[in-house]
């Protein structure tokens, strides 16, 4: 099996190939510092998996498992992140992204996880579990319009629809309908299981 490291920092892809070397699946590895470094290795090597951090010297790697993607389609890929937002998570999800794996994850830990994937299963690392438990609230969130969402963020405040219709310069009776598409959208029943559900799924933060 071909891996490839792509990572910024020197220090991390040399730990994770002398790690991933060392272990009885006779992995052959590959690394790279940069997108079009490791465009060329996927173009002329044709990796069964791709670790690459989310973070890539001010790029993307996002970017480049679109383009990898679009290369091989059949390349497995595992995000490497110290973070991970909620957009980059839906985005890395919208491209197939295979699994996720905190930097500081421990060498045992990143072992299992490449084997699980080049089985055909999806690994999740414990400390980015959470956004894949916000993906469906973060959907449901974007289905509302501009105006829903603004009103959204004046619900987070505490604020009744005649202070909301003051600030956004609608009547109270618009807010009011407008509160009423958010909580049937959001599947909730009660402006209160707003500000919980916004909360809770890291929209808006405290």
């Amino acid at each position: 099996m071909k891996l490839l490291i792509v990572d910024s920092q020197p220090m991390i892809r040399n730990g994770l190939k002398a790690m991933l070397e060392c272990s009885e699946e006779n992995f052959e590895v590959f690394e790279s510092g940069n997108i079009i470094e490791a465009i060329s290795i996927i173009r002329k090597e044709n990796p069964d998996l791709v670790l690459v951090d989310i973070e890539l010297g001010g790029k993307s790697g996002l970017d480049l498992i679109k383009e990898g993607k679009r290369i091989l389609r059949n390349c497995k890929y595992i995000i490497l992140a110290e973070y991970i937002s909620e957009m980059e998570f839906l985005q890395a999800e919208e491209y197939g992204v295979d699994g996720y794996i905190l930097k500081e994850a421990y060498g045992d830990e990143i072992l299992y996880a490449v084997k699980c994937i080049l089985r055909g299963k999806k690994y999740y690392d414990s400390g980015i579990i959470s956004h894949s438990r916000n993906n469906k609230a973060i959907k449901l969130f974007n289905q509302l319009t501009e105006r829903e969402k603004e009103i959204v963020v004046e619900l987070a405040k505490g604020l009744s629809n005649k202070e909301i219709g003051q600030n956004l310069l609608i009547s109270e009776s618009t807010v009011k309908k407008h509160v009423s598409n958010i909580l049937t959208k959001l599947n909730l029943s009660h402006r209160c299981q707003v500000i919980h559900f916004i909360y809770a799924a890291n929209i808006i933060r405290n």
